[in-house]
């Protein structure tokens, strides 16, 4: 309904703005790419965690026969065959976060775009021995739950258990593809439009909305292959994530507090536990972004308005206050602002309240 009324009246349901506007497009595209430049700098940290995702759907043994069988050069053109490519990379960062050619040039140079082709290409491998793994625990005689579990593994790659049965447990070509594919989507991050909620799509939405589609993602991915296998009988994913993936979130925390000039860590156990969860994937690339938005009682506000119409509101803010600008301009410098706002100005602050 929501995308018939914009294309009926031509404007966007969520704020009466013409969609058609090339002036308001390239504003708020301006918008978006300076977020892109000043949020994501350090992005690379939580996105190197992300194939602990992969693990919850295919098993840290499955991961591991991946990553050997992506060393070879084999492994590396099955991935591309499957889509694991830097130009399909780039095509759904854009469609994901919105077109910056700056802003992709900051996630080359950082790392990121590197680590995500890698991210993909190991969930590729890891798809195709994770699908041969579950056929291989067919041919040995799975009954009752166990095998129903391996049969809608299958099924969920696009692959059907009885032909493969037929075929006397071999996969085809196409199969392996298709149990890649459907890895890499349902792992990595790739979010079609029609996935997302409809106010999203829209021009003024998608400035509300930019990086939310990272959260939405890993909460999808929890509900999809944590959760409601677990419904089904399967606890191996819950169980995957309630212990190795809080482990996995410590380490990587703790690189995030260093590089980022060392961010206090929550100590109290049920929080930390929150904070090692929050830095994995693209759960942490959300959750980077959120604290890069601004700390304190406004966060919320901030959050539900989106980072750029947030950074609007605290330059509008700062016109009056030199020091505020002062720290919303350094805080902004891709990589390495938040450091310098942490070490530099926070502590000067604080100096000249003690010495008051």
């Amino acid at each position: 309904a929501t995308r018939y009324m914009t294309q009926v009246t031509g404007r966007d349901p969520l704020t009466g703005l013409k969609t058609s506007d090339n002036n308001q497009s390239k504003m708020l595209n301006a918008i978006r790419s300076f977020e892109i430049v000043t949020k994501l700098g350090q992005a690379v940290i939580g996105n190197a965690s992300q194939s602990n995702m992969t693990a919850l759907i295919t098993g840290y043994g499955n991961l591991a026969k991946g990553f050997q069988a992506l060393r070879s050069e084999g492994g590396k053109d099955f991935a591309r065959m499957a889509g694991a490519t830097f130009e399909q990379l780039q095509r759904d960062m854009v469609e994901a976060i919105g077109p910056s050619k700056l802003g992709g040039e900051v996630l080359k140079y950082t790392g990121f775009s590197k680590v995500e082709e890698f991210n993909r290409m190991l969930a590729a491998n890891a798809g195709k021995v994770f699908a041969q793994d579950m056929v291989e625990k067919l041919k040995n005689g799975a009954v009752g739950n166990a095998a129903e579990t391996y049969k809608r593994h299958l099924r969920a790659m696009g692959i059907e258990p009885m032909e493969v049965v037929s075929r006397g447990f071999q996969l085809t070509k196409d199969e392996q593809l298709k149990a890649a594919r459907s890895v890499i989507e349902r792992s990595q991050f790739k979010v079609r439009p029609q996935e997302l909620p409809l106010y999203w799509n829209g021009p003024m939405g998608k400035l509300v909305s930019q990086f939310s589609s990272f959260g939405f993602k890993a909460a999808k991915m929890i509900k999809d292959e944590v959760i409601n296998e677990a419904r089904q009988g399967n606890y191996a994913p819950l169980a995957r994530f309630a212990l190795a993936t809080p482990l996995v979130g410590e380490v990587f925390g703790d690189i995030q507090s260093v590089v980022k000039g060392g961010r206090e860590r929550p100590q109290d156990t049920l929080s930390r536990l929150a904070d090692n969860y929050a830095s994995i994937g693209a759960m942490g690339i959300f959750w980077d972004a959120f604290r890069a938005s601004g700390y304190g009682e406004l966060g919320v506000l901030r959050r539900m308005a989106g980072p750029g119409l947030s950074d609007l509101a605290q330059i509008a803010g700062g016109v009056r206050d030199p020091k505020k600008l002062l720290k919303f301009a350094t805080q902004n410098i891709p990589v390495i602002g938040p450091p310098i706002t942490r070490n530099f100005l926070l502590n000067q602050n604080q100096n000249q309240t003690q010495g008051k």
